[in-house]
């Protein structure tokens, strides 16, 4: 008589599966909301390399005519006295592609340039929150 030959099948079974899949389950429910709040970080800041290259033109805007702009349009329509060439070529927008709102202050000595965030709301917090720059810097160190 011959032995009988166990053939060994390859593969997984249910219960390795399963375990894999909630493995995956669970890396997935602790990343997803990290990726997301790196998002919205990086969102806020290129809110802020916008404004600082708006706080720029102003500046240079200023050192031209000895105040800053009542309106934020005249950074486009004015012309650089050294370059000839607008202040800005158009007027940027912040990451969730919401005007930045802009206030001169003191008759023109100072300004506000603000951005009502993720939720495009006066106030909030966290990713919500305003981001504000005055011609001191900015003003929402808080994230």
């Amino acid at each position: 008589m011959r032995p009988t030959r166990r053939h060994s099948r390859g593969g997984f079974t249910l219960i390795e599966l399963m375990i894999v899949v909630s493995i995956i389950g669970l890396l997935a429910a602790i990343l997803v909301p990290f990726v997301g709040n790196q998002l919205e970080a990086a969102r806020q800041d290129t809110t802020r390399a916008a404004m600082t290259e708006t706080i720029t033109a102003l500046t240079y805007y200023k050192g031209d005519h000895g105040k800053f702009p009542s309106k934020l349009d005249e950074l486009t329509k004015e012309k650089n006295k050294k370059t000839k060439d607008p202040y800005l070529p158009k007027l940027l927008r912040d990451s969730w592609n919401e005007e930045l709102h802009y206030s001169p202050k003191d008759g023109g000595k100072d300004f506000e340039l603000v951005s009502y965030g993720a939720d495009r709301q006066r106030g909030g917090s966290e990713f919500d929150a305003d981001i504000t720059a005055t011609k001191s810097g900015f003003q929402d160190l808080a994230e």
